[in-house]
């Protein structure tokens, strides 16, 4: 069910395809989601790559976030690690959570990057801040193979990055 509505996919689709069209980027985000997981509407994985980009283009964080997954993942484009962690990043520096933990899971296993644990733990602190359990649950995993002065240095190293977040 919709808030105080009855819920009717096709409405929202032709609603989000309108509003996208006329730019709005939260409207290309949601409408490219469809496309993506086929709600409404035959899966189709170009079609979502083309509705996340106009809204990342935008700075959408929500919607760059999703072009990372994409990319990290292959749907609709050959993988990309760099890609990806560019995307994560632009999402990251607005405060994206989801983005933030997938840096960390970038920097953990060394994809497009150099494996830096330290790094990775920065970016799991920074998600967990706003409740990631999956960064949680790194943070917990990383604790058995850094030591207290490394988990120190990680910590301040994402107070310094905090700082020049939006």
């Amino acid at each position: 069910m919709g808030l105080g509505v009855s819920k009717n996919v096709s409405k929202a689709f032709d609603c989000f395809r309108k509003a996208a069209e006329k730019g709005n980027p939260n409207a290309a985000n949601n409408l490219a989601y469809m496309y993506e997981h086929g709600i409404g509407v035959k899966s189709n994985y170009e079609i979502a790559m083309k509705w996340y980009r106009k809204a990342a283009d935008q700075g959408f964080p929500f919607a760059e976030s999703n072009l990372g997954i994409m990319y990290e993942t292959g749907r609709g484009v050959m993988i990309d690690y760099k890609e990806a962690l560019k995307w994560y990043s632009k999402a990251a520096s607005q405060g994206n959570a989801f983005a933030q933990y997938k840096l960390g899971r970038i920097y953990e296993r060394g994809l497009a990057v150099k494996k830096d644990l330290i790094e990775a733990y920065s970016w799991y602190w920074l998600s967990a801040q706003h409740g990631d359990k999956g960064a949680q649950e790194s943070m917990t995993r990383l604790k058995t193979v850094l030591t207290e002065e490394q988990i120190n240095k990680a910590i301040k190293h994402a107070s310094d990055l905090k700082k020049d977040i939006n």
